[in-house]
């Protein structure tokens, strides 16, 4: 198993994360501190507490289908209300077949395997790529394996940025949850009429460190709280791995960085039509 430890902090910060037009509560949004490089997820009423040791920060609060919103830390009050503005809807491009689409699956995988990764807190989401010889295609389902348990988590879907080759924008407003004890998850995503138009898109899983994901573990003597979904991975030395350049991590920082070089993939394909 494959984890990343936390930072513990000390200075509190609290508030409520909710819609800027209609006040509703923002259930689940990333918060995080920028240069503490620490964070939390805020409850399904939209709440939170964080905690800090540096007497200056940058509180960032980020939520799919919002604008992600910054603030100063000593410009805050121990109680707040934040208001989130929604992003401008992504118009998803239109295309009419005349034939039935043919289907791929991308990254296919035999078995779940018996190796995994998780986060303890400084992980809030990993991002694989996947491409096809065809420029243009749909995405229809997504298949993955995680260790059985109780898990609630996010999908995101990224564009390409074609400069530094990293997770570029999101290409969905729509939140895609999931909520599964399962080992194995199928989930039909065609609802969503996500297009691909470069031949490349990135994957990424979020991660939200609420107490129902939460799973104590020990390590070295050390008492760890770990967080659902344990994804499976395939290694390097595993016989059918033959790159792993195309694996990121995103931390609270808000900076997307390559992953664990031992990792050579997640068991996690995805059915496209073109």
């Amino acid at each position: 198993m494959i984890l990343n430890t936390s930072v513990y902090c000390q200075q509190k910060i609290s508030g409520t994360i909710i819609d800027a037009q209609t006040e509703n509560k923002i259930s689940f949004a990333s918060v995080g501190l920028l240069f503490s490089n620490s964070g939390v997820t805020a409850n399904e009423d939209g709440y939170f507490s964080i905690y800090s040791t540096k007497s200056f920060d940058t509180l960032i609060i980020s939520c799919v289908g919002y604008l992600e919103k910054r603030m100063a830390t000593n410009l805050l009050s121990e109680t707040n209300v934040f208001k989130l503005t929604i992003t401008t809807p992504k118009l998803q491009p239109v295309f009419v077949n005349s034939t039935p689409l043919k289907n791929s699956v991308l990254n296919k995988y035999s078995n779940c395997g018996n190796d995994s990764y998780t986060t303890s807190g400084t992980v809030i989401q990993i991002a694989q790529l996947y491409q096809f010889q065809t420029p243009k295609f749909k995405l229809k389902k997504i298949e993955l394996c995680k260790w059985r348990g109780n898990a609630i988590f996010r999908i995101r879907i990224y564009g390409l940025d074609s400069i530094s080759g990293k997770p570029g924008a999101d290409l969905t407003d729509s939140i895609i949850e999931i909520n599964s004890t399962a080992k194995k998850i199928v989930l039909d995503i065609s609802k969503y009429n996500i297009w691909i138009t470069g031949g490349k898109f990135y994957l990424a899983v979020e991660w939200l460190e609420i107490p129902f994901n939460s799973n104590n573990s020990k390590s070295n003597f050390q008492s760890l709280k770990l967080y659902h979904p344990f994804l499976s991975i395939a290694k390097n030395d595993d016989a059918d791995c033959s790159d792993n350049s195309n694996l990121w991590y995103l931390s609270y920082r808000r900076v997307w960085q390559k992953l664990d070089t031992s990792i050579c993939r997640f068991l996690i394909s995805v059915d496209i039509g073109y």
